[in-house]
């Protein structure tokens, strides 16, 4: 393969530690495919931040890195649940980066375990995007609810979190002003629920190994009926969870603070990362220790309580 793929990302100085993390298991999973890797960066990410960035890259040959400021053009917009307005700018690749009339985007609490060609690859056709169904709001309550307040159709509801992006037909159809339009709005989910607005319709949907967020391993133990609908047959979902030919994706609770499914995925990452710090990581372990123990005496207290009460 001779053609380069461009792969966004975008963070903040908080978050270098992750993304170089995430870039490093993004190059280890290339096989033989070549990235144009572009950083979309805040203003508080310093020149070292850059520099560990850049060492990280630079292990591997034959891939481009870049950094790029993002604008002020959602400094007002709505923030929630601890997500700065650095998640807004994903959608303003395409007018940002007119050189390319198709690109990925990712967030930065990802582990790969795949190659980005076959992907890179897929006839978008007329869509706008293509996503990986969100599986976990599609089957709770409080998705349902949302996607009605909100106007949308729930069965065809995406992640904003791993997007392949027809930037050629969003710039044909000018779709900056209704984006801007929309990040006035209170949208609980920011820009997800702005990219299915202004995508309705029109986002293809991706196979669920593109986005294995710790809900799957739920629905894994559980047998849940609509494994199969998402992610494939038997075969392909224990390829999953032994973290093969997929990618792990953090929504939520993240590993390097807590325990979760998939945990052990990011942390053998972190440890081959020049970012890896064995004084973060034992005081890692002796948190989640800390965490089970304080569980432990909070349910033991609770059930002598409802003892007492009988």
């Amino acid at each position: 393969m001779n053609e380069r793929i461009p792969v966004f990302f975008s963070t903040d100085h908080n978050y270098i530690m992750q993304t170089g993390v995430c870039i490093l298991s993004l190059l280890e999973s290339a096989n033989g495919a070549k990235y144009d890797i572009n950083i979309l960066i805040s203003g508080d990410v310093t020149e070292t931040d850059q520099e560990l960035i850049s060492k990280q890259v630079g292990h591997f040959k034959g891939h481009d890195l870049n950094f790029r400021k993002h604008g002020d053009e959602f400094s007002k917009s709505f923030v929630i649940r601890g997500i700065s307005t650095t998640a807004y700018y994903r959608l303003l690749i395409p007018w940002m980066f007119p050189q390319y009339d198709k690109v990925i985007y990712s967030d930065v609490d990802v582990i790969f375990n795949c190659s980005l060609e076959s992907l890179f690859n897929t006839d978008l056709k007329d869509n706008f995007y293509a996503a990986v169904p969100a599986v976990r709001l599609r089957k709770l309550k409080r998705g349902r609810d949302h996607c009605k307040h909100v106007g949308l159709n729930l069965d065809k509801y995406h992640n904003s979190g791993f997007l392949l992006i027809n930037s050629s037909l969003q710039r044909q159809v000018d779709l900056r002003q209704k984006i801007l339009e929309l990040s006035s709005k209170r949208f609980t989910y920011q820009d997800q629920d702005i990219m299915n607005t202004v995508g309705f319709d029109r986002i293809l949907s991706l196979p669920g190994k593109y986005c294995i967020l710790p809900f799957f391993f739920n629905m894994y133990f559980k047998n849940d009926p609509d494994l199969s609908k998402y992610y494939g047959d038997r075969e392909e979902i224990d390829e999953y969870v032994k973290g093969r030919n997929c990618i792990m994706h953090y929504g939520g609770p993240k590993p390097w603070d807590i325990y979760v499914y998939g945990h052990d995925f990011w942390w053998e990452t972190y440890r081959k990362s020049i970012f890896y710090d064995p004084t973060f990581d034992v005081r890692h372990s002796h948190d989640i220790i800390s965490q089970k123990m304080t569980y432990k005496i909070i349910f033991k207290n609770l059930f002598r309580k409802l003892l007492r009460l009988k």
